[in-house]
Parts: structure tokens; sequence; C-alpha cells
């Protein structure tokens, strides 16, 4: 994992909210090399700390770069590896796209709303 200096961290927020044993985290803007480094390091806060339920909201990423991508696909691998679910919702049709065309949208766990991300964690 990419370790973020405070002053990253401070740059690149990202919103967390606790469902019971669920985490969702609420993403913003384009998933760049800064963006994805901070949801990297996010997560990696997560599965020191043993959460196992991730759920990313996507609505408000507005593109995704190839090193966006690419984090995406490491991340789902590591969440894998570490015994952790990873769920994603809200894609927009943009970012949506971009999975396709790069067959990320064939590994990604993708729901259209957070109730059905929810939801899949007990089916």
């Amino acid at each position: 994992m990419i370790k973020l200096s405070r002053k990253e961290i401070d740059m690149h927020p990202i919103p967390m909210e606790e469902l019971g044993d669920i985490v969702i985290l609420r993403l913003d803007g384009p998933l760049d090399p800064a963006h994805a480094n901070a949801l990297q390091h996010y997560l990696a806060i997560l599965l020191t700390a043993g959460w196992k339920k991730v759920i990313i909201d996507m609505n408000e990423v507005s593109a995704i770069i190839s090193y966006g991508c690419g984090t995406l696909t490491h991340l789902i691998k590591e969440a894998k590896q570490n015994g952790m679910q990873m769920k994603f919702f809200g894609f927009q049709p943009e970012p949506k796209a971009v999975l396709e065309r790069n067959n990320i949208d064939k590994i990604l766990p993708c729901y259209a709303t957070e109730g059905e991300a929810i939801a899949s964690f007990s089916s």
C-alpha cells in the first residue's frame, strides 16, 4: 500500500460511514492518481482495523483514468487476499464505459444502488 502524508490525506479526504459491520466510502471527483492513492490508503486503514465489508460509492466519480483502473483491479485482489468483501455502486455512464472498455467491470462487484450493494452481503 502507498503511504500518504497527513497533507495528502487532508487534500483528498474520503467521507466514511459505518453501517453496522459495513463501511461505506463516498468518493468524489475523478479517480486520478491522487484520489486513487488516497483510496488505497483508506482501505489499508480499514484492513488493519479489521473491517471485512466495504462499499465504495461511485456516484460522484466524474472520470476514471488508466491509473484509477489499475488501482481498482489491485484493490479488489488485495481485498480478496485479506478476506475483505468490497462492493461498488453508482457508476456514472462515462466511468462505467471506461471499466467496460478495459474489462474491469467483469471483476468488480458493481450494483446500481447502495441498497443493492448492502443486500448483496446477505446473499
